[in-house]
């Protein structure tokens, strides 16, 4: 326990009087009092950084908790399920900002602006298929992104220009299986498990006009495979509008991944119209080059089921 050192005088001073003695050790109190809340405010934001895998499960427990408390007249009973077959096939455009940051301590980023400009090569969908209340869904991103920086800095009155080259190229595959633990045709609750897998390899050059000149490149390299579990959900919201959910949490060969997305969709006769906001995140173990990675930014795309 922090103790606090208060001076003490073997007789207190007359002018103070017996009421200034009591106001002296209410202070005391109130001083002690405030210690401990700082303390306890200390630990609780060393837990937030310290533990996000219990923190995830709290957030999955909570996202229950709303869809499990949503009003009745959005809970009607889904007359409409059926056991047949069914097969999804969703292609979608997600064109997200990366940040990251190299173990030796250097960051590296490509701004979410610059993505469709920098893109050199995509893949992106969904293709699954459903009986009963199970389901098993493939999920596979592919992107080549290039982004370049030009910059110049003065040498003995010299004008010296070069330009930083970022390349990054990813593979995120995640199969996983889910299951109906909730089914009210306008609203539903899937939990799921499954894997995702990252391949990621990250280039950095430096090109300048200095005659001579050594121009440094980098490049570091991580693949591996991390167990999720998660939550997928749809809330209607009107008619044929609905809200699409999703979040998980794992860990395998990274130390903690998470992802979470959600955004609004439409049912068309023939397919549904879906967009909406997507994060993903890494934090890698100590034997990784790369120590964290983070792709973050909007999707749009369309979802077929037969």
């Amino acid at each position: 326990m922090l103790l606090l050192d208060i001076p003490h005088r073997e007789e207190p001073i007359r002018i103070m009087g017996h009421h200034s003695k009591v106001n002296t050790q209410e202070n005391y109190f109130k001083e002690e009092q405030m210690i401990h809340f700082k303390r306890m405010f200390s630990g609780a934001k060393q837990y937030l950084l310290i533990s996000p895998t219990k923190n995830g499960f709290l957030l999955i427990a909570l996202v229950a908790l709303v869809i499990l408390a949503l009003p009745g007249s959005l809970m009607a009973q889904n007359p409409n399920r059926t056991d047949q077959w069914q097969f999804m096939i969703e292609p979608y455009l997600w064109t997200p900002g990366i940040d990251g940051s190299i173990r030796n301590g250097a960051d590296f980023n490509v701004d979410i602006n610059d993505v469709l400009s920098n893109l050199k090569s995509a893949f992106m969908g969904v293709v699954g298929v459903k009986k009963g209340k199970w389901s098993f869904m493939i999920d596979t991103v592919y992107a080549d992104i290039k982004d370049s920086k030009d910059s110049s800095f003065t040498e003995l009155s010299r004008a010296v220009n070069f330009q930083t080259e970022l390349e990054v190229k990813a593979w995120i595959v995640a199969p996983v299986i889910s299951y109906n633990i909730i089914d009210f045709g306008k609203s539903k609750l899937d939990i799921v498990a499954g894997a995702r897998y990252l391949s990621v390899e990250v280039d950095i050059n430096v090109n300048s006009d200095r005659a001579r000149a050594r121009n440094p490149s980098l490049s570091y390299s991580r693949d591996g495979w991390d167990g999720i579990v998660g939550l997928t959900s749809e809330i209607a919201l009107y008619e044929q509008l609905y809200m699409p959910l999703y979040i998980d949490i794992g860990t395998g060969e990274s130390d903690f991944t998470w992802q979470a997305a959600g955004g609004l969709g439409y049912r068309f006769s023939a397919c549904d119209l879906v967009a909406g906001y997507r994060y993903l995140s890494w934090d890698f173990k100590d034997s990784s080059p790369i120590k964290d990675m983070n792709f973050s930014g909007p999707y749009i795309g369309l979802k077929f089921i037969f």
